[in-house]
């Protein structure tokens, strides 16, 4: 089970990112800990595998 299935844009989830907060679609059955696992383990990855 990955947790987190898509994000999700709308025009308040844009404002949160201002405040490194994230709207997504989750699995159901997903615990708080594991998506915030999964979310810092993608947030790292994506770091390092910068388009620059």
């Amino acid at each position: 089970m990955d947790g987190i299935k898509y994000a999700v844009f709308t025009e308040k989830s844009i404002r949160l990112l201002g405040n490194n907060q994230y709207t997504s679609n989750v699995e159901s059955g997903s615990t708080r800990t594991e998506i915030k696992h999964w979310l810092s383990r993608t947030l790292l990855w994506c770091q390092g595998n910068s388009y620059e």
